[in-house]
C-alpha cells in the first residue's frame, strides 16, 4: 500500500542514495515532493541558510555550490547526452508523483500530500522546517533521516561539522520529527566509517 510522502531537495550529495531509496521503496511511496533550496523568495530557510554560511565566514560556500548549484549548471549536459537518472525520471518510471514544494507548513501543500494517500512523511536531505501543525496533521507520523549520530551534529551540514572534529564520528539517525530541530525521538541510528 502506498501511502509514504517522501520529502527531499535536489543535491549531489544525496541524488543516488535518495533514487536507491525511491527505488528499493517504490510500493510504499505514494508522492515525493521535492524543494528547491535556490527557490525564490528565500523566505526563512533562505535567510537561514545566509546566516549559517556567514557565520562559517565562507567556509560552507564550497560545500553549497557543489551541492545545489552545480547540479543545475550540469543538469541540461547530462540530460542532453542521456546519462541523467534523476529524480524526476526515476518518479516518471516508477509511476510515483513528483511535486514542487512551495512552503511545506501550508494547509494546501499538507491536503496535495494526502490527495495521494500520504499518512506518513519522511523526509531526506530537505531544506525546510516543518512546524507543529504540519506534524499534528499526519498524527505524528513524520519521520527525518540525518547524517549524522545524533544529538551530535545537529542541524545543517553535519558531515562537514564532523570533519572539523579531531576524530570525527559520522553516522546516520532515522528519528520521528519533533518541533524541535533535530531533536525527536530516535528510531535508529548507525554509525558509518568512510571509506579510507
Amino acid at each position: 500500500m502506498r501511502n509514504i510522502a517522501l520529502l527531499t531537495a535536489p543535491s549531489t550529495m544525496s541524488a543516488r542514495s535518495v533514487i536507491s531509496l525511491i527505488e528499493r521503496n517504490a510500493d510504499r511511496i505514494s508522492v515525493v515532493a521535492r524543494s528547491d533550496p535556490l527557490r525564490k523568495p528565500f523566505g526563512a530557510p533562505g535567510r537561514r541558510s545566509q546566516q549559517i554560511l556567514l557565520r562559517s565566514h565562507l567556509r560552507l560556500a564550497p560545500f553549497l555550490f557543489l551541492a545545489y548549484v552545480l547540479p543545475r549548471i550540469v543538469a541540461p549536459i547530462r540530460r542532453s547526452v542521456g546519462g541523467d537518472r534523476g529524480l524526476a525520471r526515476c518518479c516518471r518510471e516508477l509511476g510515483i508523483p513528483l511535486i514542487e514544494v512551495p512552503a511545506v507548513d501550508r494547509a494546501s501543500f499538507v491536503a496535495e500530500l494526502k490527495s495521494h494517500g500520504a499518512d506518513t512523511v519522511v523526509m531526506t536531505n530537505f531544506d525546510q522546517i516543518v512546524g507543529t501543525d504540519f506534524i499534528e496533521a499526519f498524527g505524528g507520523e513524520v519521520y527525518n533521516f540525518h547524517p549524522s549520530l545524533l544529538p551530535r551534529h545537529r542541524g545543517p551540514c553535519p558531515s562537514i561539522h564532523a570533519l572539523s572534529e579531531e576524530e570525527p564520528t559520522f553516522g546516520a539517525t532515522f528519528f520521528r520529527v519533533s518541533p524541535t530541530i533535530d531533536d525527536g525521538t530516535i528510531v535508529a541510528s548507525m554509525p558509518i566509517d568512510l571509506p579510507s
